[in-house]
């Protein structure tokens, strides 16, 4: 004889009892019986047809829920990220924008003070060579 039962409802660790029918209190009986068990994946549906495809049908829609609560996620996420990449790349180009105007604004200062001071040097010599103290 064979039996099976679904542990879906109830995950966890089960136990499996056997006992003879012998009446015999101390026989020389030997007693072979052979136990297969499938775990997994990979065991077999319910030869019950009435429990089968429920159980079935029950596991694979919540399978299927769970796949696309998954794919929702995964869609946020992706979208998360296109725009994490968007606004780097924005933040990159007013970042390389406002260097160059401050190193151009730099530059601009120091060719003004180099000529202002060129300025201010000829401007006090003519002055010295006008009244003569140079």
């Amino acid at each position: 004889s064979s039996f099976d039962f679904n542990s879906m409802e109830l995950p966890g660790e089960h136990s499996l009892c056997f006992q003879t029918n012998s009446s015999h209190w101390w026989g020389n009986e030997q007693i072979k019986f052979h136990l297969d068990v499938e775990t997994g994946v990979d065991a077999k549906a319910s030869t019950n047809p009435w429990e089968a495809p429920a159980a079935e049908l029950e596991s694979i829609q919540a399978i299927e829920k769970h796949v696309e609560l998954l794919k929702a996620k995964m869609a946020e996420i992706k979208h998360t990220s296109e725009n994490m990449i968007e606004r780097e790349h924005t933040f990159r180009m007013t970042s390389d924008s406002t260097f160059r105007r401050v190193w151009l604004s730099a530059v601009v200062q120091g060719i003004l003070l180099v000529a202002l001071a060129m300025w201010q040097v000829n401007s006090i010599t003519q002055m010295l060579k006008e009244r003569k103290l140079v």
